[in-house]
């Protein structure tokens, strides 16, 4: 499927393409009545050729890219991927699986991240050290359609649950324009006017980065859109290629670029739910708090690899700057310079 349209109705677009098409074919058929130019009659062989190119455009219309139209703009939010893989139209099992997993979990890790920031609002989002089906469950989003191609859309559940989705996308198309934007702006300082907390904003570029499966050679590009995930302000859908996924990744490597962080810190958790990809990992149960549900998200550099694998699911002390939300006196994210474990 070539091009994104970047209007609101895709479908409206498609059908008076459709409806223009089927206008040629008739002022053909009168063409071929009336004997063409010279004024003979045209064989049926002839005028079957004559409408084949038009009969091929209708196809594809109303059975690729008609489907696809309507599923995107029925989805609160909708990814394809793009790429040889999904040229066959088919996809593996294993391959829907791992891609729907990493989906799954991202996404799913950044609506937690969203709910968590005010507890008070969404108390049934507790944090604790095993996340729970149910629990997971009671963020799931819902299928609303599965086509050819690796590509799905969503609908997101009611009540409040579906007020953390509609936050949730919001803040992962933020981050997804910031990461895809052309010019000069420095994407980490756009990205920490656009979105508040520091931990939901590094969770949306993280999330990001992992949708994107840059070790499969037969995807080039991830294509994000729907209703919640696009703006008044920009309606269209983003792709997000191997170019987008490098910037994330130099993105995450400045996680304080932006903020005004604290001078160095202590502070002693329990070190929970490690991403070796990225570098991050989960402090729970915070000494100091007084909501022991807050967490507070930390990026390693990659001096500690081997400190954070053997501190893993252990009460730690961490030493490092952290960047608030605003108006906030809670630390939401940490850049961490040390980290010592502590006996239990």
């Amino acid at each position: 499927m070539s091009g994104i349209p970047d209007a609101d109705r895709w479908s409206e677009t498609l059908l008076r393409k459709a409806r223009s098409i089927h206008s040629e074919i008739g002022a053909l058929q009168n063409y071929a009545a009336q004997g063409g130019d010279n004024g003979a009659a045209l064989s049926p062989e002839a005028a079957v050729g004559l409408f084949r190119g038009h009969y091929a455009l209708l196809d594809d219309l109303y059975l690729n890219q008609l489907p696809y139209a309507l599923a995107a703009e029925g989805a609160d939010f909708f990814l394809g991927y793009r790429g040889l893989a999904t040229v066959r139209e088919r996809a593996g099992l294993g391959q829907m699986s791992r891609l729907f997993g990493t989906l799954r979990t991202q996404i799913g890790g950044l609506a937690r991240s969203v709910a968590q920031a005010d507890p008070g609002e969404f108390p049934s989002r507790a944090a604790t050290e095993d996340e729970s089906e149910e629990s997971q469950d009671e963020l799931d989003l819902q299928v609303g359609c599965c086509l050819p191609g690796l590509c799905v859309g969503f609908t997101s559940p009611e009540g409040e649950a579906g007020e953390v989705w509609t936050e949730t996308f919001g803040h992962l198309g933020f981050a997804a324009r910031s990461l895809t934007a052309q010019g000069e702006a420095d994407a980490n300082l756009t990205l920490a006017q656009g979105i508040a907390d520091p931990l939901v904003r590094d969770a949306a570029l993280g999330a990001l980065r992992k949708l994107f499966p840059h070790r499969d050679k037969g995807i080039e590009a991830i294509e994000l859109r729907g209703r919640l995930f696009e703006s008044a302000s920009s309606p269209a859908p983003v792709l997000i290629d191997r170019a987008a996924w490098q910037k994330a990744g130099e993105l995450l490597s400045r996680p304080l670029q932006g903020e005004v962080p604290s001078s160095p810190t202590l502070f002693t958790g329990r070190l929970l739910q490690i991403d070796y990809e990225l570098r991050r990992f989960e402090l729970r149960e915070v000494e100091g708090f007084s909501d022991a549900k807050r967490v507070v998200r930390c990026a390693y550099p990659p001096a500690l690899d081997t400190r954070c694998e053997e501190a893993a699911k252990k009460r730690i002390e961490v030493r490092g700057r952290a960047a608030f939300a605003r108006g906030g006196k809670t630390p939401r994210l940490v850049e961490v310079e040390e980290i010592r474990i502590l006996p239990e």
